[in-house]
C-alpha cells in the first residue's frame, strides 16, 4: 500500500505519488498553470510564424514586404522554440537557449541572403514555366499589344520566392484586359499551371501600361521606364 504524498516544490514542478486500483504506485509531475500557459503561448507563436512565413500564399511581391513576412515568421518560430524549451526544460540555462536562438537566426539570415543571390542568378535564364503561362494568356486573344515591348503581347512573367522556406512562385503581369474578361485569362493560366504541375502563380492585372519613352538629342528612342501603374486585381492560382 502507498499513501498519497506530495513532494516539496522544486521551483519548476511538484511530484505527486498516488496509488492505482491494482495497488501500484505512480509518480506524476504536476506543472503549474503559468508554465503550461507559457508552453501553449510558445507553441502558438511558432504556429503563427509558420502560417505567416510558409502557409500563406504570396499576395504581394514587393521585395521588402516579402522579406518582412519571411523574417517575421522565422522570428516568431524561433521565439516560440525558445519559450517551449524554457517551459519544458526549465533547468537549461537561459544563456544557452539565447545563444542557440541567435545562432539559428544568424544561420537563417545567411541562408536567406544566399537564396536571394541564387534567385537573382536564376532570373537571368531559368524562369520556370513562364512561357506556358504567357502562351495561355495570349491564347485567350484578350491581351493587347505591349507599349513597352512593341511586337509582343502585354503579358510578362518572372519567378520569385516567398516564405520562411523560400518557396518558388511565378508572377504573371497582364496589362489592358477589361475587368469583365480577366477571369477568362485567370482560368487559362490555372489550366496551364495544373498541366505543367508548376508552383503557385500570382496573376496581377493592370489597367494599362504607363510607359515613358526616353529620347536622345537627335530625336531617336534610347529606352524607357515604367511610371505608376494601377493594379485592378491580384489573384493567386494554386
Amino acid at each position: 500500500m502507498c499513501s498519497l504524498e506530495v513532494n516539496a516544490w522544486d521551483g519548476h514542478s511538484t511530484t505527486v505519488i498516488t496509488e492505482s486500483n491494482d495497488g501500484a504506485c505512480h509518480n506524476w509531475r504536476v506543472f503549474p498553470r503559468s508554465r503550461i500557459a507559457i508552453g501553449v503561448s510558445g507553441a502558438a507563436s511558432s504556429l503563427v510564424g509558420l502560417c505567416v512565413g510558409t502557409l500563406l500564399p504570396p499576395t504581394h511581391y514587393n521585395i521588402w514586404w516579402n522579406a518582412l513576412c519571411s523574417l517575421g515568421g522565422a522570428l516568431a518560430i524561433l521565439f516560440g522554440f525558445m519559450v517551449l524549451v524554457r517551459a519544458g526544460v526549465p533547468n537549461v540555462p537561459r544563456g544557452r537557449v539565447r545563444v542557440a536562438v541567435i545562432a539559428l537566426l544568424a544561420a537563417y539570415l545567411g541562408w536567406y541572403c544566399w537564396a536571394s543571390l541564387v534567385l537573382a542568378v536564376r532570373k537571368s535564364g531559368d524562369l520556370g514555366h513562364c512561357q506556358d503561362f504567357v502562351d495561355a494568356a495570349v491564347q485567350t486573344r484578350l491581351v493587347p499589344q505591349s507599349v513597352s515591348a512593341p511586337g509582343r503581347p502585354a503579358v510578362f512573367c518572372t519567378v520569385m520566392e516567398y516564405g520562411v522556406l523560400r518557396s518558388d512562385f511565378q508572377v504573371v503581369e497582364v496589362y489592358g484586359v477589361p475587368m469583365d474578361q480577366q477571369r477568362k485569362v485567370q482560368t487559362a493560366i490555372t489550366i496551364a499551371r495544373h498541366r505543367v504541375h508548376g508552383p503557385s502563380v500570382q496573376v496581377v492585372f493592370y489597367e494599362g501600361e504607363n510607359w515613358q519613352t526616353w529620347t536622345s538629342k537627335d530625336g531617336s528612342v534610347s529606352g524607357g521606364s515604367r511610371g505608376p501603374e494601377k493594379i485592378q486585381r491580384i489573384v493567386v492560382v494554386r
